[in-house]
């Protein structure tokens, strides 16, 4: 009996998966010490390009005015985190004896970062923002798409699959394609969050005949990530990487319940996933600022241990806080 997905049902397993690759985004960015580190590190990179997915999903159909909206709130979300960042460090380098008003000219970015930011979706303020200016990008190129009143989106998936195939080629494959670029033009929105939100948009088009297919897909995408890893060294994409992100989704779409007793907290962590991405890096500086140096005295070299998971913790601690108050609030 082929096996109907049911497209009125909130998809809680695809919001557990959410709240994982968060935490896997902040092992990326605080890795663990040795060999353990780095096989963590390459099984995390699919979680960017799940979030770009995810994105992508959730807007088939969407109409201008949607994609629109979607548009304000993550660029909202951008310049909040790039203030709380550019915040912390004033503050932090006003108490260590500097002047506020060089404190602020140092943040200020040049002509060349702002030109990155632009061009490339690199954030002047906090490196880790680019997913935000990419996902801003990708509902841009769909709402300049669906406002020339094109038909479905078959037009969008070739110049999506063009794209990731130059991102690979200046990536993991740049060894054999020749080609040197800053690294992070093939991680910018153009060439890594665009083809991903796309195909995310594809996989939800398609669902229905490719949901069977979910579980092979993120079991090969794991191992295909290892292996390239192991051959080709550490790259921000694999193709493992996308195949696993897609996996989740097909597979999630497919049994999008969870068990009982998760439902009601599973109904906000893909809310509380997003605070985890936008705050684990400023907690990571403050932690180095104030913290860091003592528990190293303390725990020695198990420091380097603890680091990622304290500061998940904490990142998780504060996503869980903000969305009580949040529920509260509206009570």
């Amino acid at each position: 009996m082929e096996h109907t997905i049911k497209s009125n049902t909130r998809n809680l397993s695809l919001e557990c998966c959410k709240l994982l690759a968060a935490c896997f985004v902040v092992f990326l960015h605080i890795p663990f010490p040795g060999i353990f580190g780095q096989i963590v590190l390459c099984l995390s990179r699919f979680a960017v390009p799940l979030f770009f997915a995810v994105s992508g999903w959730f807007s088939y159909g969407a109409s201008p005015e949607k994609l629109k909206r979607r548009f304000g709130h993550i660029l909202l979300l951008e310049l909040v985190g790039d203030i709380l960042y550019v915040s912390w460090r004033c503050a932090r380098d006003y108490l260590a004896g500097e002047s506020l008003y060089w404190c602020l000219r140092y943040q200020l970015p040049d002509a060349q970062a702002l030109k990155m930011w632009l061009l490339w979706s690199v954030d002047p303020f906090a490196g880790h923002l680019w997913y935000l200016s990419a996902t801003c990008l990708c509902y841009f190129v769909l709402w300049a798409y669906t406002r020339l009143g094109r038909k479905g989106y078959k037009g969008l998936y070739i110049p999506a699959l063009a794209l990731l195939l130059g991102c690979f080629a200046m990536g993991e494959f740049s060894k054999f394609t020749g080609i040197r670029v800053d690294y992070r033009i093939g991680r910018s929105g153009l060439f890594t969050g665009l083809p991903v939100f796309l195909q995310g948009l594809f996989l939800r088009q398609y669902r229905q005949k490719l949901s069977a297919f979910g579980l092979p897909l993120v079991l090969s995408g794991v191992a295909l990530s290892i292996l390239e890893w192991k051959l080709l060294g550490s790259y921000d994409l694999y193709i493992g990487s996308v195949l696993t992100a897609a996996g989740i989704l097909l597979f999630t779409s497919r049994y999008p319940d969870v068990p009982g007793w998760l439902a009601k907290a599973a109904a906000s962590f893909g809310s509380i996933s997003t605070l985890v991405y936008l705050l684990h890096l400023l907690l990571q500086e403050i932690y180095g600022h104030y913290f860091q140096y003592s528990i190293e005295m303390q725990f020695g070299t198990t420091e380097h241990w603890l680091r990622p998971l304290l500061i998940l913790g904490a990142s998780l601690i504060l996503g869980f806080c903000w969305d009580f108050l949040r529920k509260r609030s509206k009570t």
